[in-house]
């Protein structure tokens, strides 16, 4: 809950992946699978349109 409150109130694209990343990890832990793949692929979709570089730089760790 307080991170996805952390994650509305950045504006920092970098700050927010992490943020988003993190929480999709959270929701794996807590098995809560479906929905951490879901957030996996919204994470991935939005860098790649607004942040390509950022989505370069980070995929590798999104998709493993």
């Amino acid at each position: 809950q307080l991170l996805f409150q952390a994650i509305q109130s950045t504006q920092d694209l970098n700050q927010q992946g992490e943020l988003r990343l993190n929480y999709a990890v959270e929701l794996l832990n807590a098995g809560k699978t479906e929905m951490a793949l879901n957030a996996l692929a919204a994470l991935e979709r939005d860098l790649q349109s607004s942040a390509p570089a950022l989505w370069n730089a980070v995929k590798h760790s999104v998709r493993t």
